[in-house]
């Protein structure tokens, strides 16, 4: 019969979570280039509206400024009147630009929180197998209930040190 090494149960516990920890970093990295990804799609979609706005707006301002010559050359009250289309204009693209900006920044915040909610998810399961490990036949009722905690043994509170033993799978 072999014998129980701590020592190997660590390493391998160890082994193991340095392997998640990796595979948990390399989604995370895709997770961010993917966002990255997202966030400049967006970028480009926001720059191409702003620049339809910036056209927009040129025609609208070259128009104005031709009819302003001539309003001018009418009656001051018409020069109002272009001066408020223009403005009007103006506040579409601004909004439309500004949109385009929420969304961006929305995409980006949800990736950003997806990645968090894995990291915190491995390192629960870090610390769930490092808490597994320091335990053993001979350690306190104290000490088993925290490694049962850590690996999410239902109603590990009220169990005798038998029972936790058992249930941690302690040999």
């Amino acid at each position: 019969m072999a014998k129980f090494s701590l020592s190997d149960a660590l390493k391998k516990l160890t082994g193991s979570a340095k392997t998640a920890a990796a595979d948990i970093e390399r989604q995370a990295e895709a997770a961010a280039k993917q966002a990255g990804k997202f966030a400049g799609e967006f970028a480009d979609q926001a720059e191409k509206e702003i620049a339809k706005a910036t056209k927009t707006v040129k025609a609208a301002s070259k128009s104005a400024a031709k009819t302003t010559k001539k309003v001018v050359a009418n009656t001051k009250k018409d020069a109002k009147v272009v001066a408020k289309k223009v403005t009007k204009v103006a506040k579409v693209a601004g909004k439309e630009a500004g949109a385009l900006a929420k969304v961006v920044g929305k995409e980006a915040g949800a990736a950003g929180a997806s990645i968090a909610k894995r990291a915190t998810a491995a390192a629960k399961a870090v610390n769930g197998a490092a808490a597994s490990a320091r335990v053993s036949k001979s350690s306190s009722v104290a000490d088993l209930r925290a490694a049962a905690k850590a690996n999410g043994v239902a109603g590990y509170s009220t169990m005798p040190k038998p029972v936790l033993i058992k249930a941690l799978k302690l040999k």
